[in-house]
């Protein structure tokens, strides 16, 4: 693969990395204090919750896991069933609340309301969001009855830390990524607001340098040589930056052929990439042994709640669910399907996926097969 030629020059190391608030907080004892209360009486016990809201998005991403639902959901919880659940989590142990799902979070009127009973409930709210809405005014006050200015200080001052994609540098590729004409000089804007607002401020703790703001986006044949300058331009905000290979469903099937690498190299991908990345995958606090163990706030220490208030495995795996809170409570939930507490046990969804991309590929004929030249 000669995209490895591009990584010889290994700027950043492990020393380097930046921790983000909300995140990366959890340290060893934090688990095997939870492992002990799972096993001796509180096997509901967790550190995190995960919530989805709104299913509509105003970009149009070729990887994103949901492609083809990007409307309202009439289903979606209500804010005071919003309110119930976080009143759930924290009597659970939670301390940290993830706002993603199959939408744009910032695309959500309800999204304010949801952060402001979770801060009043001492949680620590991440939103992961693509930053464009920050950086336009008028779909803001539509939407918050603030401008991306106010929206973006408001967030801040309560205290939320945000994950914002970043996928490439170049403003025409970006606009082809997010398939949204304009989009490039709303992200630029909403940035800049971030920065202004002082998500980028950061402080250090006795286990190193913390921020609120990062930066995460996926590997691809489109955007892997750009890899070490999003990471110094990331750098250069006082942020985080995360990099990963993408989970191969949705939309990101479509194109696996032509932009993704092919399962065969994806080991050498991160490898790669692991030079600039300040850590594998995104909702990762800490790693346990080596590569072996990654804990995940959505795999360990919490459940994911859909918008409709399904139980299910991941955001980027939805088949599966286990429940809802609309007919039991969180607890009973977690009781039901009561996750791994052995550390041992890796989040095995992404390797899953990519075992079924392999699968599907060798299934196609012979001629049909391709091989990366990049």
């Amino acid at each position: 693969m000669q995209t490895a030629k591009l990584f010889n020059d290994h700027t950043f190391s492990k020393r380097d990395v930046l921790l983000l608030q909300g995140i990366d907080n959890y340290n060893r004892e934090d688990l095997d204090i939870l492992k002990e209360v799972r096993e001796n009486g509180k096997p509901d016990a967790i550190l995190s919750i995960c919530v989805s809201t709104t299913s509509a998005c105003n970009i149009r991403c070729w990887y994103c896991y949901a492609l083809g639902n990007k409307k309202r959901n009439p289903q979606q919880l209500t804010v005071e069933e919003y309110r119930d659940l976080i009143d759930q989590a924290v009597d659970l142990g939670a301390r940290t609340m993830i706002v993603c799902g199959d939408g744009e979070p910032t695309y959500d009127p309800a999204l304010l309301d949801i952060v402001k009973h979770a801060v009043s409930r001492e949680l620590m709210p991440v939103i992961v969001t693509n930053g464009t809405i920050m950086g336009n005014d008028r779909v803001s006050k539509h939407l918050h009855g603030l401008d991306g200015r106010d929206l973006t200080q408001y967030l801040s001052d309560v205290g939320a830390s945000l994950l914002v994609k970043l996928e490439t540098l170049d403003p025409a590729l970006y606009e082809s990524i997010v398939n949204v004409r304009g989009a490039w000089q709303k992200f630029e804007a909403g940035v800049e607001r971030m920065i202004d607002a002082g998500f980028s401020r950061t402080w250090e703790q006795e286990d190193g340098t913390y921020t609120r703001l990062s930066f995460t986006g996926i590997a691809t044949k489109e955007n892997v040589e750009s890899v070490p300058a999003m990471k110094q331009w990331a750098r250069d905000r006082n942020a985080q930056f995360i990099c990963k290979v993408p989970s191969p469903i949705g939309g990101a099937l479509d194109q696996a052929e032509t932009k993704l690498f092919p399962p065969a190299e994806v080991e050498q991908v991160r490898s790669l990439i692991d030079h600039y990345t300040d850590k594998r995958e995104t909702l990762t606090p800490i790693v346990l042994d080596g590569d072996k163990c990654m804990t995940c706030l959505a795999w360990h220490l919490g459940p994911v709640i859909t918008e409709e208030g399904y139980y299910v495995e991941c955001y980027t795996s939805t088949d599966a669910k286990f429940g809802t809170v609309r007919e039991k409570s969180l607890s009973q939930l977690l009781l039901d399907k009561a996750k791994g507490t052995d550390w041992d046990n890796p989040c095995p969804i992404k390797d899953r996926l990519y075992v079924q991309l392999t699968q599907k590929m060798q299934q196609k004929p012979q001629a049909e097969e391709v091989i990366c030249t990049s």
